[in-house]
């Protein structure tokens, strides 16, 4: 893959729990963290016969370390919501998808997409993408094999996602602002990974993809778990009015069943 198009940006769904129910993990105030699973991650291939919608098989991806989430920490600072996401072991000779959603009270939360992907240069770039939660698409509008595309437009603010391969961690920190001061947080993320064949006349491709946590009995395909609600620092000023202002970029995302992830289309 050399084109950010083709990033995955993942996802699978499931309600918010309260701090009783969460995941075991620590918390301290403003900050909470809990591990997760190793080799858990999800293998997925798809064949487009028969026409018209193809077949989709389960694969074993237990030995996929670079999208293998181990740990998820969460700090809420006065300023901003920084999140931590742990791998197995993070590679810097491959493509990275990491999906971050944030729920925060009252409104519909956020959710930040951050790639790092192969340009057509052979360098590494790292793009980042904050947009409004997805409302889970209504069956009524897929196609008719289920598919179904939404176009999300995204805000303006940066998230300075950073890789630190030795740690195996990739940082994200978002302004309080963006999110209207929220008196707490909850996080949940999930990371993907496209594949493609070798031989480019090959139209079968695949995938794989792990979230932080375990989802609850009868819970959608639409968002990871989350974890508790992590309460502001001291001193965060609350409920401000401001919020992350809409820019002209937008993405179209195309959201297949069979696929537990969704990505943009091409």
């Amino acid at each position: 893959m050399s084109d950010v198009s083709r990033i995955l940006s993942s996802a699978t769904v499931v309600a918010i729990v309260s701090f009783a129910l969460a995941a075991p993990g620590a918390a301290y105030a403003d900050r909470w963290s809990a591990p997760d699973g190793s080799g858990d991650v999800a293998g997925w291939h798809f064949d487009p016969d028969p026409a018209p919608c193809g077949t989709f098989t389960d694969i074993d991806g237990s030995a996929d370390a670079n999208d293998d989430i181990t740990g998820l920490t969460v700090r809420h600072t006065p300023r901003a919501v920084q999140v931590v996401v742990r791998f197995r072991d993070l590679s810097p000779r491959l493509e990275q998808s990491v999906s971050l959603h944030l729920a925060v009270p009252e409104i519909r939360g956020w959710t930040v997409d951050v790639d790092r992907f192969r340009a057509r240069s052979g360098k590494f770039r790292v793009l980042d993408f904050m947009a409004r939660e997805l409302r889970e698409p209504d069956p009524e509008d897929s196609d008719e094999c289920g598919s179904v595309s939404v176009v999300v437009s995204e805000g303006a603010c940066r998230t300075h996602p950073v890789f630190d391969f030795a740690a195996d961690t990739v940082r994200v920190t978002v302004p309080r602002h963006c999110l209207r001061d929220p008196e707490w947080v909850g996080v949940g993320a999930a990371a993907s990974a496209w594949v493609d064949p070798d031989d480019p006349d090959d139209p079968t491709y695949g995938g794989f993809w792990d979230e932080w946590g375990t989802p609850e009995e009868g819970a959608s395909t639409w968002l990871p778990p989350f974890g508790p609600e992590v309460p502001a620092a001291p001193g965060a000023t609350v409920g401000g009015a401001g919020s992350a202002r809409m820019t002209s970029g937008q993405r179209e995302y195309a959201v297949q069943p069979g696929i537990p992830v969704r990505h943009p289309a091409l």
